[in-house]
């Protein structure tokens, strides 16, 4: 048996940072090989969130330990889930929201199979592009804010828009700044040097 590896162009870096919604500013950054999912390089950043924040993140991290591994912080999450998790409603909330259980995909012993209270919001998406054309999606959030008075499912809506605003952030940073420049350095010391010099 024959096993061919074939190498081309130069590897890739994923690069997952912290960013605050209203400053922009940069309170931490994690960076690793393309083969680290986002969700790995995020866990190295658990130590920046503080109680006074809401961790806004996208889909892909709607996995269980990493949920519980927020709420140790102390920090809330809001966040989008992916559209296979289709919670059971436990008790639904007058502002359309509901109460609902994420459970642990595999049974530990000892610990059994871990439970986290949250709760779902879902909102339908409209965007309108340029050329007119309109594309709707429906968005279903989940959060650990459980208490539908002090946290509305349209102000969680409302945040969780604003995520939007670190793009711009994201943007300078893969493509202002780096402006397609190829990182020279070949050990991860080097690697370092170059991305926090951007």
């Amino acid at each position: 048996m024959f096993q061919f590896v074939f190498q081309f162009g130069y590897p890739l870096m994923r690069l997952v940072a912290l960013v605050g919604c209203g400053t922009r500013a940069l309170p931490g950054a994690a960076f690793g090989p393309d083969t680290a999912g986002e969700p790995g390089c995020a866990r190295r950043l658990l130590p920046c969130p503080d109680s006074s924040m809401v961790l806004l993140a996208d889909a892909c991290y709607d996995a269980y330990d990493f949920m519980e591994a927020v709420t140790g912080t102390g920090a809330s999450f809001l966040l989008r889930s992916t559209r296979k998790r289709r919670p059971a409603v436990r008790r639904p909330l007058p502002d359309g929201s509901c109460l609902t259980t994420a459970c642990a995909g595999k049974y530990q012993a000892g610990r059994g199979c871990g439970r986290l209270g949250v709760r779902i919001a879902e909102a339908r998406m409209t965007v309108t592009l340029a050329d007119g054309t309109r594309r709707s999606e429906l968005w279903r959030l989940m959060t650990s804010l459980l208490d539908a008075e002090s946290h509305p499912a349209r102000e969680l809506t409302t945040q969780y828009h604003r995520r939007r605003h670190t793009e711009t952030c994201y943007f300078s940073l893969k493509s202002t700044i780096l402006g397609g420049r190829v990182l020279r350095s070949r050990a991860i010391p080097g690697l370092e040097q170059e991305v926090y010099a951007c």
